[in-house]
């Protein structure tokens, strides 16, 4: 545990950094060096560094910063989104940070403490460790409420994860507004008429920030997927919290099968 100042340059092989015993401060004259084995544990209680939340200050004009292992958060309850926390502030030296924590490279957004995040090692004066608060999207508040602390693992919370094995991933399941702790399926159908396929899915309305597009194949070869044809979208109900949606697709002459299917993305 730090609790004021050190002389010297700090190196963590394993165990825990913790910076106390109350929310402040910590001064290093020297280098930081963070192994892969090692935690650092940062308290958060408020926006003010030094009083409210943990600050890590490497002062000298020759200190460098390698950053590896485990960054360890303890964060009140409902921190104001928006707010930003210099928890390594590498005052002294404009040397750049090298490596990351693990698991969370430049611009990772991640869940802890029932909050979402946001860690930059560019922040502040170019070469610090900063953390924002975020608000999340409506994608990451659906992770949360499914997988709560499983929510930074892509294993399980992932866009492309399937933990109940229905062959349908996380993402698919929350644009359809499906269970992810289920084996169900997609709801969807497609039925012929005369020279077009009336595709029908259902959308969650909550899922306001992924792209649904329908497309279709004769051969289901990569990068045979077609829009051309396809219609635009017709809302066939609404109950509030998902809508039934149809689409018509050109059914093709002269083939025995068209393939119909549909498409999620986000950003």
């Amino acid at each position: 545990e730090l609790a004021g100042s050190l002389g010297s340059s700090v190196t963590v092989d394993g165990g825990t950094l913790a910076l106390g015993p109350t929310t402040g401060a910590r001064t290093v004259s020297g280098s930081l060096t963070m192994n892969a084995a090692g935690t650092v544990r940062v308290r958060i209680n408020g926006p003010t560094a030094g009083t409210q939340y943990d600050q890590l200050r490497l002062t000298s004009a020759t200190s460098s910063m390698t950053l590896a292992g485990t960054l360890d958060l303890v964060a009140a309850p409902s921190l104001n989104a928006g707010n930003t926390f210099r928890i390594i502030d590498n005052s002294g030296s404009s040397t750049a940070i090298n490596g990351a924590f693990t698991g969370l490279p430049e611009g990772a957004e991640f869940y802890e403490d029932s909050q979402w995040w946001r860690i930059s090692y560019i922040g502040g004066s170019g070469n610090d460790v900063v953390l924002t608060r975020i608000t999340p999207t409506a994608w990451q508040t659906w992770q949360a409420a499914n997988f709560a602390t499983d929510a930074n693992n892509p294993l399980i919370a992932g866009d492309l994860a399937d933990i109940d094995t229905d062959d349908v991933s996380n993402l698919l399941e929350y644009a359809t507004a499906m269970n992810p702790a289920a084996n169900d399926t997609v709801p969807q159908s497609v039925t012929k008429t005369a020279t077009t396929l009336d595709f029908i899915y259902t959308k969650n309305k909550a899922a306001t920030d992924v792209t649904y597009t329908v497309e279709w194949s004769d051969t289901l070869a990569a990068g045979s997927w077609s829009t051309a044809g396809v219609s635009a979208p017709t809302i066939l109900s609404d109950n509030g919290a998902t809508q039934q949606i149809k689409v018509i697709v050109p059914a093709g002459t002269g083939i025995t099968r068209r393939f119909v299917h549909l498409n999620v993305t986000r950003p």
